[in-house]
């Protein structure tokens, strides 16, 4: 799959306002400075599904070794935002629109009280990001 088939399949399954599910994963390597390894769940038909590798090939991100996670030189809670956050910005880099209360739009809370249907410019915010669980591996 390349980078544009992964947005396609992508932007399928995630509209602005889904939440993207984070399992993160501090890993120590000797000699460099310690890395947060993160994969990316959506849930469909109530299963997680694994985004990763589809988000790690829209983005342009740094995988592990496995390919099973991608790698962020972040901190913990700053990595999964900062991970989220370039996938939503690639996703909806020409926008999007506003869904009403409840929209994850950074202008909301600094100066747009409207909640009608309008166009947002700023697509980093069109996704949530929720942590389902954190682990260290040494």
């Amino acid at each position: 799959m390349n980078r544009e088939e992964a947005i396609a399949e992508l932007r399928s399954l995630l509209r602005p306002g889904s939440t993207v599910y984070t399992e993160i994963a501090y890993v120590e390597t000797r000699g460099r400075p310690r890395d947060t390894h993160i994969k990316l769940y959506v849930f469909k038909d109530n299963e997680p599904r694994s985004i990763t590798g589809m988000a790690g090939r829209a983005v342009g991100s740094r995988m592990n070794k496995s390919g099973d996670a991608i790698i962020s030189v972040k901190f913990l809670r700053d990595a999964e935002f900062a991970v989220v956050a370039a996938l939503s910005a690639t996703l909806f880099r020409n926008g999007f629109e506003c869904i009403g209360k409840g929209c994850p739009s950074h202008e909301h809370p600094t100066r747009d009280s409207n909640y009608a249907p309008h166009w947002h410019k700023d697509g980093r915010n069109a996704l949530k990001a929720l942590g389902l669980k954190y682990r260290t591996d040494t």
